[in-house]
């Protein structure tokens, strides 16, 4: 009998790791070891290998420019210099979470400041807008200030008709 070295590496295994991402972050990618092997990975645009090129594992830092959609790629290249096929993963960016709900006051608005806010999230920034040029809170406070019931009802569907517009453009 005789027996030939075998020149094919093994099969990649599965990549394992988070497959989400925000800017700055640092991730660890890794696939199973195939002794006597090394490792080419490519990464997404805006990220690159920081530790482990040439390993089965390799520590991935994406810039804080990193905003895209992209794949994480290794192939595997044997002790004889036989490459397998690449095996990816598809990484995109984290989506934030929506805050669950605004507090703050729904009184007291005339001629007056109101603070709103969210509970805090890991990670999240908010950015507040309001309406251009605020006409929501102008239609609220036309319509709690005043004592006049025809204007209390033209406001009611004014805000109404405004809100049910925001809400289809920001839940559509």
């Amino acid at each position: 009998m005789t027996l030939s070295p075998s020149i094919t590496p093994a099969a990649i295994g599965a990549i394992t790791g988070t497959f989400t991402a925000c800017p700055n972050a640092v991730q660890t990618y890794s696939v199973a070891n195939i002794s006597g092997a090394t490792y080419n990975w490519t990464t997404p645009s805006n990220s690159n290998i920081t530790q482990g090129a040439g390993t089965n594992s390799v520590e991935v830092t994406f810039h804080n420019n990193y905003n895209n959609v992209g794949n994480i790629c290794v192939t595997v290249v044997s002790g004889c210099g036989v490459s397998t096929g690449p095996k990816c993963k598809t990484i995109a960016p984290t989506v934030p979470k929506r805050p669950v709900s605004i507090t703050g006051t729904s009184s007291g608005l005339c001629n007056g400041n109101v603070s709103y806010s969210v509970a805090p999230q890991a990670g999240m920034n908010f950015q507040w807008t309001t309406p251009e040029p605020s006409s929501v809170l102008t239609i609220l406070k036309q319509l709690m200030c005043s004592t006049e019931s025809s204007l209390k009802d033209r406001y009611v569907y004014r805000l109404t008709m405004h809100v049910a517009a925001v809400l289809h453009d920001v839940f559509l």
